[in-house]
């Protein structure tokens, strides 16, 4: 995969649709799961900080919703520094 980088960012975005789908029918669990192995995908491009600010923000909600609250202020924190460093 390492050859088509427009499949990565194709996957990355694709995770990280399912995982908001998922926290939008009530599987915060599964979303912690799909987002964070969208984390893992290489990526790159110009949209990618925004689809990553997008991730974040979305596992920290699904981690909140789990009762992972640490790891969701991680998220949060994160999205801010990833929204703060495209000047949003």
């Amino acid at each position: 995969m390492s050859g088509c980088p427009r499949l990565q960012r194709s996957s990355f975005a694709v995770l990280a649709v399912v995982g908001q789908q998922l926290l939008d029918i009530g599987q915060p669990s599964d979303s912690v799961r799909v987002l964070e192995a969208a984390l893992t995908v290489p990526h790159a491009g110009a949209d990618h900080r925004r689809v990553l600010g997008c991730v974040l923000s979305t596992l920290a909600a699904a981690c909140w919703a789990t009762d992972r609250f640490h790891a969701s202020i991680v998220y949060s924190l994160r999205a801010v520094a990833v929204a703060s460093a495209r000047g949003t």
